[in-house]
């Protein structure tokens, strides 16, 4: 007779393989959930604890009962190899023909087995218990038959597994297969040992438990492998494992060391209550994972996209220098000949001829302030754009810019006036160029949306800083047409509705312009139909810019 001790580690043995099973199905099918890999691993351990929970019967019951678990637990076998078969192949997505052939042939042989072992003696004629209670089969003449089906599947397994090792390159991949490959080899060794040639060939069959509990290190093996692409930590891991763990502790003390009904009735309340915060827990584990990844996917896209934004924007920058580069010589040559016709210097035009020529002419200056722009545009956000410092009065620069706007503004019969400072203000340390053009964008954009009125400029000077405004009675901006006036390409509803040229760079070129100098350029409206006030801040600068803060400027500008 078996010892005491013996037969409890059994116990012990059997109910952690219980245990263990059911706690790897439930994890996987929390993070698995609806899926057909967790259906067929839930049925690999449903059919691993029968075979396991079957065969401890038949050597713990009489004779008569223990042929029938016996031969229920053979019955499941090759069921369990055939589940194996279908759980790879899904896992691996095989969906080749002869895998879609092979799925149905294996299932539907594997059940026609089952009634053929259990209601006859072709595969196990009788058990009987030899001395020390350790109880023998009496193999039918079937068996064979039975081991070859067992030995097709290990085989057909082990080349599905070996195949697609040498063949996938990922490495996760490469490592899901060889956990699998090396569970289901302990396995099959421990079978093929334990129960076929120990008992067949050696007569041994008392170590034939070693051969059925080797079914938990297959399952153990693929739970890990799938789970290994969920779990993002060690640390989420070893939740999990240690959740799993204190289950099984509560499992066995309830199931062997709990006598008393109240307390059993009490533990195992204590039990459940523990798979059901254990499950929850998982699940937050899984989601947290699952928003982690999504994350972490989308950084990714949004990473691709930009640097995909940033060449665009790069060929964009080139195209639009060598675009305007190309057209500015032809649009310089063709204002340069209309001058000189319209000047008369290749005789007297005709007046029918002289006004077309006249619009013209004006059309191509717009083309030339377009193409100015452009390079501008370009220039700056390839960070090239540089400040050509010099000292220069501003008032002497905006009343450059009303001298030259004043006839366009007579032209729609509206007041441009410049209030000058009753004092005279220092001249300062700035780029001429840049800073009339800044005005002359906001003055000419003053008379073109203004329909009757009048368009103010002043000038003063604020603390340590010169402050323009240029106020019109023109039509007025919303708020949300100010949070984007300063955007390139940008224009708002009153330049749509009067219909006036211009590509919405202008507004956009004037803050780079004055964001070099250190300034800053705003706008601000009561509403539509009330006017608009442009504000221009530029600080006074005594002395000129060295070189290196010059450098810093272009670089800074160059980010915008």
């Amino acid at each position: 007779m078996e010892s005491i001790e013996f037969t409890f580690a059994i116990r012990l043995a059997l109910v952690g393989v219980n245990a263990i099973g059911v706690w790897l199905a439930i994890l996987l099918n929390v993070y698995r959930s609806k899926s057909r890999i967790a259906f067929l691993f839930t049925a690999m351990v449903v059919l691993m604890l029968f075979w396991v929970n079957f065969a401890y019967l038949s050597r713990i019951l009489p004779t008569k009962q223990g042929i029938i678990f016996i031969r229920f637990a053979w019955a499941i076998t090759p069921l369990y190899f055939v589940t194996i078969f279908l759980f790879i192949s899904e896992f691996f997505g095989k969906t080749a023909k002869i895998y879609s052939l092979l799925k149905p042939t294996l299932l539907i042989v594997a059940m026609i087995e089952v009634p053929i072992i259990i209601l006859t003696p072709l595969v196990i004629k009788n058990i009987y218990y030899a001395q020390a209670g350790i109880v023998r089969i009496v193999y039918g003449g079937g068996v064979w038959i039975f081991f070859g089906t067992i030995f097709f599947l290990t085989l057909l397994n082990l080349f599905v597994l070996t195949k697609e090792y040498f063949g996938v390159k990922a490495a996760l991949r490469k490592r899901q297969i060889e956990y699998i490959l090396t569970g289901f080899s302990l396995f099959f060794l421990a079978n093929a040992i334990f129960n076929i040639v120990f008992p067949v060939f050696l007569d041994i069959f008392h170590l034939y438990r070693f051969g059925d509990y080797s079914n938990i290190i297959l399952v153990s093996f693929i739970a890990y492998a799938i789970l290994k692409s969920e779990l993002l930590g060690i640390r989420i891991f070893l939740t999990a494992l240690l959740m799993g763990f204190i289950g099984v502790l509560l499992f066995l003390d309830l199931l062997l060391f709990t006598p008393l009904l109240w307390l059993q009735a009490m533990k195992g309340f204590t039990l459940i209550l523990l798979i059901y915060f254990s499950y929850l827990l998982v699940k937050s584990i899984r989601r947290e994972i699952q928003q982690r990844e999504q994350l972490e996917a989308l950084t990714k896209k949004l990473e691709a996209a930009n640097a995909e934004l940033k060449r665009l924007d790069q060929a964009k920058s080139e195209f639009v220098s060598i675009a305007s580069h190309q057209l500015r010589t032809p649009l310089t040559a063709i204002k340069g000949y209309l001058s000189l016709a319209l000047g008369g210097s290749y005789g007297k035009i005709p007046e029918n001829v002289k006004k077309p020529m006249a619009k013209v002419y004006e059309s191509n200056e717009r083309l030339i302030r377009l193409v100015n722009d452009l390079l501008s545009l370009s220039r700056i956000e390839s960070g090239k754009m540089e400040l050509e410092l010099q000292r220069a009065d501003l008032a002497e620069i905006i009343q450059s810019v009303v001298d030259e706007l004043q006839v366009k503004a007579r032209q729609k019969d509206l007041k441009l006036a410049f209030q000058k400072p009753a004092t005279a203000l220092p001249p300062s340390w700035l780029d001429k160029e840049k800073i009339r053009n800044v005005i002359l964008n906001i003055v000419d954009n003053a008379i073109r949306y203004t329909g009757e009125g009048s368009i103010t400029i002043s000038l003063a000077q604020e603390n340590k800083a010169f402050q323009i405004r240029v106020r019109d009675t023109g039509e007025g901006m919303t708020q949300e047409e100010i949070a984007k006036l300063f955007e390139s390409f940008s224009r708002g509803q009153a330049g749509q509705k009067l219909a006036t040229e211009g590509a919405g760079l202008g507004l956009y070129i004037a803050q780079q312009f004055v964001q070099m100098h250190g300034g800053r350029i705003w706008a601000e409206s009561s509403g539509k139909g009330k006017g608009s006030t442009f504000f221009v801040e530029i600080p006074v600068k005594s002395q000129t810019i060295s070189p290196p803060q010059r450098e810093r400027i272009t670089k800074f500008i160059g980010g915008f």
